[in-house]
């Protein structure tokens, strides 16, 4: 172990570099599993559920979402 002040001080830069580096490639991992996620699950209700089925649990959402402002 080397305990030169250059290389006492670039260790902690490299390391917060690297942190940062893995957060970065990490946020873009986890976000394009998300839209991969939100796919599938449209994907999935496409094939599995009717347009009728789909027609009327959109207007029952819709209207359960708006009962709250009722007077």
């Amino acid at each position: 172990m080397s305990f030169n002040a250059k290389d006492m001080t670039q260790g902690g830069q490299i390391a917060s570099m690297r942190i940062r580096m893995f957060s970065q490639i990490a946020n873009i991992m986890l976000y394009c599993l998300f839209i991969f996620f939100w796919i599938l699950v449209g994907l999935v209700l496409w094939v599995k559920i009717s347009w009728q089925t789909f027609v009327n649990g959109c207007i029952y959402w819709w209207c359960t979402t708006l009962e709250g402002m009722r007077d």
